[in-house]
Order: C-alpha cells, then sequence, then structure tokens
C-alpha cells in the first residue's frame, strides 16, 4: 500500500494520503506533526493498521451521526421493543452529559453518567440496564472501527429479585375501580386489557400486539385454545403453540363472532392518537392506575415507593396457577425459557405465606391443641405431625 507524506499549502502540519483498496477513493488524514520524519514513522503505523484491518476510520465521529448510523445498520434487525429500549436508553445519556463526539464517552464522561443516574433516583437494575446497552452499542462501534476500544464500564453490583409481587383479588378489583383516572376516552378499552392480562397472563407488549387473525405477531386461536406466537414477537425469541388459560378464552368467546377482528385490545391515552399506544406509554399509565388505586408492590432502600404495574399482573397469574398444575406445565404456559426461572418465582409460595399454611396446620391438628400437649410427667416427648396428620411421638435425647 502506497501512502504519500506531504504538506500541503498553507498547512502546518504533514499529512497523509492513500487511495481505500475497498472503494477506490482518495482518503486524506492529518499527521498532527509538522516534522517530517514524525510525518513518515506515522505514515508507517498507519500503513500497519490498514494492512491489519485495525484502523479507525472516523474517530471523530459526531454522537447524533452514530446514534443515525446504530439505528439504521443494528437495531433494523432487531424488534421495535428493543429499539424502544435502546433509544430510551440513549435519551437518557443526552439529558445527563449530552456527547458531542462518539469518543467522548469515555470511563470518565461514563462514570458521569452512572452518577447522574443515581442523582435522579433510578433503580440500581436500570442504571445496569442503561449501561449494558451503552456497552453493546460501543462494542458495535469497534466493531466498525468508529471508536479504537470499549472504555471500561463498571456494573453496578446489585442483587436481582422480583421487582414487584402478585397482586391480591380484590387488589385487582380497586386497579380497575381507578381507570377513570387516567382520564382515557375510552375507560372500558382499559377495563378489557387490565382483565386481560390478569386472565392471559401475557407481557402487556405481547397483548397490545395481540391479534383476531394476523399471525405476523401474536395470534387467537379460539378454536384450539392456543397463542400462536412468532419469535419475533416475544422475549424468548422463539416461534411457539402456547396454552390458553381457559378463563382468558371463555372471555374471548363472549366478544361477537362480527367483532373479532383487527387488535384485540385497543386502548387510547388520555390524548387522542391515530397511532396505537406505544408499550411504554401503557405501562406508565397501568401504573397510573396503581398509585390512584394505592397498591404498592416494592419499595426500594431509598424509600421510593413502587406501584402495580402491568407485570403484576403476569405475576398473580403465575402464582394461581402454580398451585394448581406442574412446573413443567407452569414453564410452557408462562414462555419462560428456563425451567429455573419458573421455580425461582412461581413455584412455592413465598416464606410467609408457607409459615401462615404451617401455623395453620399445626393450629388444625388434634395433636398440637393445648388439651394435648405432654405432660411432665409424659416425659419430653415432641409431637410430631406427618404429612397425612398422624402424630408419631420422637423423644428427645
Amino acid at each position: 500500500m502506497n501512502i504519500t507524506v506531504f504538506k500541503p499549502k498553507g498547512r502546518t502540519n504533514f499529512v497523509c494520503q492513500w487511495v481505500d483498496p475497498v472503494t477506490g477513493r482518495k482518503k486524506t488524514r492529518s499527521t498532527e506533526t509538522k516534522i517530517k520524519r514524525d510525518a513518515e514513522r506515522f505514515a508507517g503505523n498507519l500503513e500497519s493498521e490498514l494492512l491489519n484491518g485495525t484502523y479507525h476510520e472516523d474517530i471523530r465521529m459526531m454522537w447524533e451521526a452514530f446514534r443515525k448510523r446504530f439505528d439504521d445498520e443494528y437495531l433494523s434487525g432487531h424488534p421495535d421493543s428493543t429499539g424502544e429500549r435502546y433509544r430510551t436508553s440513549f435519551n437518557s445519556l443526552e439529558r445527563i452529559i449530552n456527547p458531542k463526539l462518539l469518543c467522548s464517552l469515555n470511563e470518565a464522561a461514563i462514570s458521569k453518567f452512572q452518577a447522574g443516574m443515581r442523582k435522579q433516583k433510578n433503580a440500581e437494575a436500570t442504571i445496569k440496564s442503561n449501561l449494558v446497552l451503552l456497552k453493546v452499542a460501543l462494542t458495535w462501534a469497534v466493531d466498525q472501527k468508529f471508536i479504537p476500544v470499549v472504555p471500561k464500564i463498571r456494573m453496578p453490583k446489585y442483587t436481582p429479585a422480583m421487582k414487584g409481587r402478585p397482586i391480591t383479588a380484590e387488589e385487582f378489583e380497586r386497579l380497575i375501580e381507578k381507570v377513570d383516572s387516567i382520564n382515557s376516552k375510552t375507560p372500558d378499552e382499559w377495563i378489557f386489557l387490565l382483565k386481560g392480562l390478569w386472565w392471559s397472563g401475557l407481557r402487556l407488549g405481547e397483548a397490545l400486539k395481540l391479534h383476531w387473525t394476523d399471525e405476523s405477531n401474536i395470534c387467537v386461536d379460539l378454536e384450539s385454545e392456543l397463542f400462536h406466537i412468532q419469535a419475533h414477537a416475544q422475549k424468548g425469541r422463539r416461534y411457539s403453540q402456547t396454552p390458553m388459560a381457559p378463563e382468558f378464552a371463555d372471555m374471548l368467546k363472549e366478544i361477537p363472532r362480527g367483532d373479532r377482528e383487527g387488535f384485540v385490545f385497543n386502548p387510547i391515552g388520555s390524548r387522542d392518537r391515530k397511532q396505537r399506544i406505544r408499550t411504554d406509554t401503557a405501562s406508565g399509565l397501568i401504573s397510573d392506575i396503581g398509585e390512584s388505586a394505592g397498591i404498592k408492590v416494592a419499595e426500594s432502600t431509598s424509600g421510593k415507593t413502587k406501584f402495580a404495574s402491568a407485570h403484576d399482573l403476569r405475576r398473580a397469574f403465575g402464582l394461581r396457577w402454580s398451585k394448581l398444575i406442574m412446573p413443567a406445565e407452569l414453564k410452557e404456559l408462562m414462555r419462560h425459557r428456563e425451567i429455573s426461572t419458573t421455580m425461582q418465582f412461581y413455584v412455592g409460595e413465598d416464606a410467609k405465606a408457607t409459615v401462615k399454611r404451617l401455623r395453620q396446620v399445626v393450629a388444625n391438628t388434634p395433636a398440637n391443641t393445648p388439651d394435648n400437649q405432654p405432660s411432665e410427667e409424659s416425659g419430653n416427648q415432641s409431637q410430631v405431625v406427618t404429612e397425612n396428620g398422624v402424630k408419631n411421638g420422637a423423644a428427645r435425647t
């Protein structure tokens, strides 16, 4: 490869010039030195980078230009929901540090971004999610040779846990009663959506894509009581035919056949929009309903309260069915990729509920009533209740 070193008229520093072997176009780059020997050394290093494929074409790329390239080239091959997550994360980045150049996203800038998210009282899980998305984007930038390396990102250390809890039937009724609090022009549609989430176990994004006839995303099959879900339309990224809970099937069968067209759920926000409501907008409005109903599902260490959300309806669905069917069946119903997820969150009730049930068993067993407690004369024997309610004497030693 032939790289020419020269000093253009009116310029202080030498420049390198060569012909790109791929595009055939002439390219020029400043050596940023006015000493010819240093400029020639720069040209030698540049030649090595070009031959080894490690040359970074545009280290001064504007952040705005990078966002467009990332959107057009990377996100175009991913589901809309993934694109929304990245755009939300990038918007947050711009609000906090507003980078002008892609290469300005170094360790110091990312640390400032992390501190800014904490100042805004974002949850540690949200902070980590934003940093993970940023790291993926910067890794792609390195692959495209926009920047030389991915800056070091220190991820928050936290213990992942269920971000809410299953809401009770009484709380669900309160949720329904507070639908009017969001001032929607279609409160009945919101009630229909909330009931659908309660009985179906669908994620909110899946419910909003649910269609009566179009199988391009997620479709209803009432005859077989199945969901037909394309790979790109669900979290697991695989096509599936999933059983429909009987209550949800019965709910849909109440809809007249003539009305079974288009999307199953059609909620409209507080503003009249021509386009369908976005998943994040619908999620925020359901959380607003949960707050109006006073349904608290979690509280952070900083004292921030989380109110009932769409996903807490899915949690309630999973908990109800965990008492009725086997773990493998529940995994299929919830569409978890790994059964460990099902076991962690839904198989076996939470510790407090188990303690309460154990107390009830003990209280209702004759062997454990006050009149049947062992006397001092009978020795130190413990009455042990087996699974079948039969008492056994077990002497302590």
